[in-house]
């Protein structure tokens, strides 16, 4: 092979050589940018979770204020109510503050109205955990059932909508010890399924009620997606 040839091919191999070590590099950085970018979105999206949660938490320790003010204004109102009026427009004006007190003790458009509590079914499939951010979200929690009264109430409010429905109930922290997740106290009232809960394959620790067994529990992997059940104070 003549020098021509030689150093034609080796020219040729060279320049090969040298484009396919810059396509990597662009590869190799497209991949690192790609990743920074994504490394970047989940720092953002770690940040609106935290703020999420701190403005909940304003927001529950500002509903606590006022819930205590109205009620504090309920029985002012009544005290009111039970002596004679001065002349009309007092008796007009205690009249108004009744129909607002009314007004503000009544439940959200959507909610409804069990004992001291408002209920809201939200059709969403979502896990549990999502539910309980939704609810949390809207200064509410995940369902927390304490008497027969308001299981009964929950399952019809879920019976004609949904086959299952999250509730407030876990036992993460200790299998077969099942707590409400927002008070973190123990379930007292319980109305679980024959068998029930079992905690089949290890993987079930949420609470769940059944629309179609007449509002019974199950426990059910936290994963799963379904419908939730919140709850707000009135």
């Amino acid at each position: 092979m003549d020098d021509t040839v030689k150093y034609g091919v080796i020219g040729v191999f060279l320049a090969f050589t040298l484009g396919a070590a810059y396509i990597f590099e662009r590869r190799l950085n497209g991949v690192y940018k790609e990743g920074h970018t994504r490394d970047k979105e989940l720092s953002f999206f770690k940040q609106r979770n935290a703020d999420l949660e701190v403005k909940v938490e304003t927001l529950e320790a500002e509903q606590s204020f006022l819930k205590t003010s109205m009620e504090e204004l309920i029985e002012e109102i009544k005290l009111m109510k039970l002596i004679p009026p001065v002349n009309e427009e007092v008796s007009q004006k205690i009249q108004n503050l009744d129909t607002q007190i009314k007004r503000l003790t009544s439940c959200p458009q959507a909610w409804n109205k069990h004992g001291k509590s408002c209920y809201m079914l939200n059709k969403r499939k979502l896990t549990w955990t999502d539910a309980d951010q939704f609810c949390r979200i809207l200064s509410a929690r995940l369902a927390e059932i304490g008497t027969k009264s308001e299981n009964d109430f929950i399952y019809n409010i879920i019976k004609y909508d949904t086959d299952r429905a999250w509730l407030g109930g876990v036992d993460t922290e200790k299998e077969g010890t099942w707590t409400w997740s927002f008070s973190q106290i123990p379930l007292t009232f319980q109305n679980w399924d024959q068998g029930e809960p079992n905690n089949d394959n290890r993987n079930e620790y949420c609470l769940e009620i059944l629309g179609t067994k007449y509002g019974r529990w199950n426990d059910y992997p936290c994963s799963n997606l379904m419908a939730s059940v919140c709850e707000k104070d009135l």
